[in-house]
């Protein structure tokens, strides 16, 4: 299995499956302004934001008291 990248991400967009067009080129650009290490730290602080707005909770007592639902 081989790993994820933009062109990979291009071209199952192009076939209607997966992500999209649209998180196809936010990758592309992530990982063409901080490389792959920082487009996946990118990434992840905005999973991490994603999370605090849906469970309406700052990010610091996410990480601090945990997912205390």
């Amino acid at each position: 299995m081989s790993g994820a990248t933009a062109e990979t991400a291009e071209a199952v967009a192009l076939t209607g499956a997966g992500g999209g067009a649209i998180g196809g080129g936010i990758q592309r650009v992530l990982w063409w302004l901080f490389g792959p290490a920082g487009g996946f730290i990118a990434l992840f602080a905005w999973l991490v934001f994603g999370v605090a707005v849906l469970l309406d909770k700052p990010v610091a007592e996410l990480f601090l008291l945990g997912f205390s639902l």
